[in-house]
Parts: C-alpha cells; sequence; structure tokens
C-alpha cells in the first residue's frame, strides 16, 4: 500500500503536468489555468478519486471508516461521470453542480460518521486518529472548494457553457487575481497536511 500512495502520488504530478501544459498551450475548452490552481485541481483529484480505493483495498483501514469513504467514492465517481459529460459532451456545466454535489458529499460523510458511531467509538485511539484523518482532509477539502465554485460562478457566470466554456482560473484574468491568492496560500496548509497523511503512512507510524 505505501508503494501505491507514493506511485499514484508521482502518477497525478506527471498527468497534472502534461495537462497544465496542454490546457494553457491549447485552451480550446475550459479556458488557461493558472498554476495554483492545476496544484489544487490534481491535489482534489488526489485526495478524492485516488486515496480512497488505495486505503479501501488496503489492509488496515477500520470497517467502519472502510464504509465511510467507500461510500463517499462512490458518490464521488458518478459525481466524475456526471461533470465529464457536461462539460466535454453536452458543454452545459456549472458550478451550481458541484456545489451542490460537494454539500451533499460532506452531508454523506457525517451521516455515514454518526451510523456507525459506536463501532468508531470502539476504536483504538492511534487507529482512529489516523483513520479518521483522510475523512476529515476530505470534508476540509469538499469546504474549500465549495467556497473557490461559490467565487468562481460570481466571477464568470454562465460562461462555464457553450463553445467558449471558461471553467479554469487564468493568471492573466484580472477577474481572478484575489482567488489566486487565497488558493496559492490554501495550497500551502493542503500540502502541509497531505505531508503529514504521507509521513504516516509511508513511515508505518
Amino acid at each position: 500500500m505505501r508503494v501505491l500512495i507514493f506511485m499514484a502520488l508521482i502518477c497525478m504530478v506527471i498527468i497534472g503536468t502534461v495537462f497544465y501544459r496542454r490546457q494553457n498551450k491549447n485552451p480550446t475548452l475550459g479556458g488557461k489555468i493558472a498554476g495554483p490552481k492545476m496544484l489544487w485541481l490534481g491535489y482534489a483529484v488526489y485526495v478524492y478519486y485516488v486515496l480512497p480505493p488505495i486505503l479501501l483495498f488496503g489492509p488496515n483501514l477500520a470497517q467502519p471508516f472502510r464504509n465511510i469513504l467507500g461510500s463517499f467514492w462512490g458518490f464521488m465517481l458518478l459525481r466524475g461521470l456526471v461533470e465529464l459529460w457536461l462539460m466535454y459532451r453536452v458543454k452545459r456545466w456549472s458550478p451550481k453542480f458541484g456545489i451542490a454535489h460537494n454539500i451533499a458529499s460532506i452531508g454523506l460523510i457525517i451521516a455515514a460518521s454518526i451510523h456507525f458511531r459506536h463501532e468508531i467509538d470502539t476504536l483504538p485511539a492511534n487507529t482512529l486518529l489516523w483513520d479518521l484523518y483522510l475523512p476529515a482532509l476530505i470534508v476540509f477539502c469538499l469546504a474549500l472548494d465549495t467556497y473557490y465554485a461559490f467565487r468562481f460562478h460570481q466571477l464568470v457566470g454562465k460562461g462555464t457553457t457553450g463553445d467558449k466554456s471558461i471553467w479554469f482560473a487564468s493568471s492573466s484574468d484580472k477577474r481572478f487575481e484575489g482567488v489566486l491568492k487565497l488558493t496559492q496560500r490554501m495550497n500551502v496548509i493542503l500540502l502541509a497536511l497531505l505531508a503529514v497523511f504521507m509521513w504516516q503512512h509511508l513511515s508505518g507510524k
């Protein structure tokens, strides 16, 4: 599992770099993407889509958190399929969809945690701390994601639809200066939180 976590991170860095270069070289759909937003996008994909299945199919995750992460991951996979269809097929994507799904996902994680609270209460403190870490990080990312999407919708409006859709914040667009500065600051915090996760799982603490 340690190898998978590390190799998946390396793959995400490579894929993110390729996407960043291609999107800024030929921004047919979505527009150009700034570096801080590309880092955030790759981070979100890694935390939402990549880490949950690695932990789910690993041997160490306690059953209640296996249920919680499994429910979230399935719900997130559905979102990914729908969003890709809305963006690249019908070109009718809106940040409102992401906002609604983020709120529903937070509700799902909280509801599942309450449902399995008795099993969670029986876990040793150390197990509870580290098994809870990723769901807590996901909730934090979802809340931040919701704010980003809300601000993006305020700035772009209906510009996210059609053949000239804008889905990403560009450093060349003055409208996004404030959002990009905040994203840059928050990326530092997010990377620090991920570093703690990586340290724990790669070192076997």
